[in-house]
């Protein structure tokens, strides 16, 4: 059995959940499920701005029987739901097939009709066989980073509701043609940005500095254009992991370009990512804070600032260090791109 539990109380974005690492007994079937009436009795958290899934993503973000949810402010879709408390099994309960058709049911109760799964393109990622992500592309399109969009549901292999991610409604439909226009995407004028900062900076190049005994892998979240700020050269195709250990302790820290009023998010590779890690955020004349994430819980970007750093953030550092209680052993730390923001 795997908990997770929160430990900033105050939580106020989207693909947030904070975490400190604890070992206790659950019963099966305990874990909460999302709710597609959650509006009927959610409390209203904020508006912000996620640049990594567009340039005009805004999200209205709602609280719900420890459920988290944000939606599209122009769909009024549902684009990410994730639980407060972090709490799964791993319990070869269902297989594949039958946490495949979980992950339909549940994409249909809350989207409906507007997803044709048949008509997308279907990949799982499968870490440990303990979870699993099942994801639906929409090759005709592309968001502003420059990749398909998509839909994801995670399920641990007992059945337990890990996140679900929809980018869908930030799509932007390709034109084939000699100017390659996409069809543009509006939103209304009732969001007060607080700033244009908005920077990716990948391992390797002048922002990035390991200190290991390094493996890299290809496959990290850019492996095509357009180039993240910070990335240089082939850099920008690969993520770095290792064993999950206290000795020998290695790292590795970005340093992102001078910025104030940001959260960070960090890319959590869908392969050798493994371990609770901890990540530790530099923040200019005040201590770190320090965040802890599951990596086998999650795969794809996940904030890592419980809200929004007014002074900026001057590093971002993560250890192969682990903190799931005996040392992570047996798991991998993966490194991938870090993104910091104005939300």
């Amino acid at each position: 059995m795997k908990r997770i539990t929160k430990t900033i109380t105050f939580f106020l974005t989207l693909l947030l959940f904070t975490q400190s690492a604890a070992l206790t007994v659950q019963a099966k079937g305990e874990n909460k499920k999302p709710d597609p009436h959650f509006k009927d009795k959610a409390t209203y958290v904020e508006r912000s701005r996620v640049p990594y899934y567009g340039n005009n993503a805004v999200v209205d973000t709602y609280i719900a029987d420890g459920m988290f949810y944000s939606v599209d402010i122009v769909t009024q879709d549902v684009v990410d739901i994730h639980p407060e408390e972090m709490s799964y099994q791993v319990d070869a309960t269902y297989n594949e097939d039958q946490l495949r058709g979980m992950a339909e049911t549940m994409v249909t109760d809350f989207l409906g009709d507007k997803v044709k799964l048949d008509k997308l393109l279907f990949l799982v990622v499968t870490k440990l066989e303990k979870t699993y992500f099942f994801k639906w592309e929409d090759v005709s399109k592309k968001i502003d980073t420059g990749i398909y969009p998509f839909v994801q549901v995670g399920f641990s292999r007992n059945g337990d509701f890990l996140n679900f991610t929809n980018t869908l409604p930030f799509g932007k439909e390709l034109v084939f043609s000699s100017s390659s226009v996409r069809r543009a995407r509006t939103i209304p004028h009732t969001h007060n940005f607080i700033g244009p900062f908005t920077q990716i900076y990948a391992n390797g190049g002048a922002y990035w500095a390991p200190a290991w005994a390094w493996s890299y892998a290809t496959g990290g979240y850019f492996g095509t254009p357009p180039i993240p700020a910070g990335c240089s050269g082939t850099f920008c195709s690969k993520y770095y992991y290792t064993t999950a250990s206290v000795n020998p302790s290695v790292y590795g820290k970005w340093t992102p370009n001078s910025n104030t009023k940001t959260r960070a998010s960090a890319y959590i590779p869908a392969q050798n990512a493994t371990a609770t890690v901890q990540y530790e955020i530099g923040i200019p004349g005040s201590n770190p804070i320090y965040t802890l994430v599951d990596q086998l819980s999650w795969t794809g970007w996940k904030l890592i600032t419980p809200s929004t750093i007014t002074n900026g953030i001057s590093y971002v550092k993560l250890w192969n260090i682990g903190f799931n209680g005996t040392g992570s052993s047996g798991a991998k730390v993966g490194w991938d791109e870090l993104w910091v923001y104005n939300p």
